[in-house]
């Protein structure tokens, strides 16, 4: 597989995630080593019975890959902003195409732009420690892609025990809100059935702290079998 066929079959799953979008492999036409004329792309488009027709250019200068596109729209025969992204290939081509999908749809409307990032029911953790952890931002299009990562990120911080994401529209445009519960506090930490070690080694040793929030990632269960030694050099 080519470099241009194979950003080609990344592209198509980058706008397959769309649940909006429907996708119409274009055959023989994504192969094409010749320059896509407008009204190729639009002929090519009225036979597929597409809506849109996406086209564009993939250049490699050593590890960088350039890649230039643009959408049509059929029916209006109307060419929309071109965008472009540049990256290094050891980065991915499904970084690259999901960048220059976003990109193409913030262009041409297909994607709601985001006006603000609200952070909800957090009262130890300040809001803007938790935006900054997040892939979408206020003034970028709204993608439900980013908003599942963003809610992944925001559980693995570890402070909260429920995360959920909403969006409304106001005013001024489409408003993101993440809605967190934090964790409780650590009050106490009780060890029980140790008799050989000193209960203050034992604790020093722990990340897990009293006074901390409650970090599920940092507890677990010691298997069974599994103990603790000193080096005769400690």
């Amino acid at each position: 597989v080519n470099l241009q066929e194979s950003f080609y079959n990344h592209l198509v799953k980058e706008f397959q995630k769309e649940s909006a979008i429907e996708v119409i492999r274009a055959g023989d036409f994504a192969k094409s080593s010749v320059a896509v004329t407008k009204s190729k792309a639009i002929s090519t488009g009225k036979a597929l019975k597409a809506d849109y027709v996406v086209t564009g250019s993939i250049t490699q200068f050593g590890e960088t890959l350039n890649i230039d596109a643009q959408i049509i729209n059929i029916a209006q025969e109307k060419i929309f902003p071109s965008a472009s992204v540049q990256g290094k290939e050891s980065t991915g081509q499904e970084a690259l195409a999901a960048e220059i999908k976003t990109a193409l749809l913030a262009h041409t409307g297909f994607l709601d732009t985001i006006a603000r990032i609200d952070i909800a029911g957090n009262r130890r953790v300040g809001a803007e420690a938790i935006r900054q952890q997040l892939r979408s931002k206020a003034g970028s299009p709204l993608s439900e892609e980013n908003i599942s990562a963003d809610i992944k990120t925001i559980y693995k911080m570890g402070l909260f025990e429920d995360v959920s994401a909403k969006v409304t529209t106001e005013a001024e445009g489409k408003v993101l809100t993440f809605t967190v519960v934090e964790a409780g506090l650590i009050s106490e930490i009780r060890l029980i059935g140790n008799k050989k070690l000193d209960r203050d080694d034992i604790l020093g040793a722990m990340s897990v702290k009293t006074r901390q929030s409650l970090n599920h990632a940092k507890i677990f269960i010691m298997p069974k079998g599994i103990t603790m030694s000193r080096s005769a050099n400690a």
